[in-house]
């Protein structure tokens, strides 16, 4: 039986969107703002490419650029494990999703309203917050050969001012068209990259250790090697 990390529901979205927002403080020199994630959209993307990649980047690191310059104001210790237990259990979650069943695989898009009243899907943030994850490890990310730049041009069309001029001229539908290429091109990243890790199974940026994975089930880590064979103590899992 399947037993992988539960995904966030949707009041704990909100609780890490509203301190991802809330913890800049009104003093906050925005002019001058070095990196971090705003918004659960931003922070899903982040997460995406953090399992996705070539390598794996160490729970300090990727837990550090999340808060860029601004570290939120913890009411106590209990409250910033929670949020970090939170935040691991998502990357984990994903982690899952992409390794075993990329179909279901689904990113967090904005919306907002359209000036008719009805509500349109924003990938920007999402595809920022995936820009910046890869950011965090990109001499790696660049040894991918011309077949990954062609899966990552979606993203790099909302997430990226240069690509983004792609958009200019294009209309509504075409431009929709490019927003639903955005979670294939996701699933088939982290599939390239995977096919690559086969022989070295990397250490699992979000090894879910709290939560029991089965020995015939697929390594989180996105080896494609069964959980029983994937002991690596790189890995992360035993």
């Amino acid at each position: 039986m399947d037993c992988w990390p539960p995904a966030l529901t949707p009041d704990e979205r909100a609780e890490l969107d509203t301190l991802l927002l809330q913890r800049l403080g009104d003093d906050a020199d925005l002019d001058h703002y070095e990196g971090g994630v705003l918004g659960v959209c931003e922070l899903d993307g982040f997460l995406t490419a953090i399992v996705s990649g070539p390598v794996a980047v160490e729970e300090a690191r990727w837990l550090a650029a999340i808060w860029g310059a601004y570290e939120p104001p913890w009411d106590s210790a209990a409250q910033a494990q929670r949020i970090v237990a939170l935040l691991r259990r998502h990357g984990s979650a994903i982690a899952a999703v992409l390794a075993k069943s990329p179909d279901d695989f689904q990113p967090i898009f904005g919306e907002r309203q359209g000036d008719d009243g009805s509500t349109q899907m924003v990938v920007d943030e999402w595809c920022e917050g995936y820009l910046y994850g890869l950011s965090l490890d990109a001499e790696a990310w660049a040894a991918g050969e011309e077949e990954l730049d062609a899966l990552l041009l979606p993203i790099l069309t909302f997430g990226s001012d240069e690509h983004g001029e792609l958009l200019d001229g294009l209309g509504h539908d075409e431009v929709r068209v490019l927003m639903d290429m955005v979670p294939e091109a996701a699933r088939d990243i982290h599939q390239y990259w995977a096919e690559r890790r086969m022989q070295a199974c990397p250490a699992a940026a979000f090894a879910p250790a709290t939560e029991p994975v089965g020995g015939d089930d697929l390594c989180p880590c996105g080896s494609g090697r069964e959980r029983r064979h994937c002991r690596s103590a790189q890995c992360g899992l035993d």
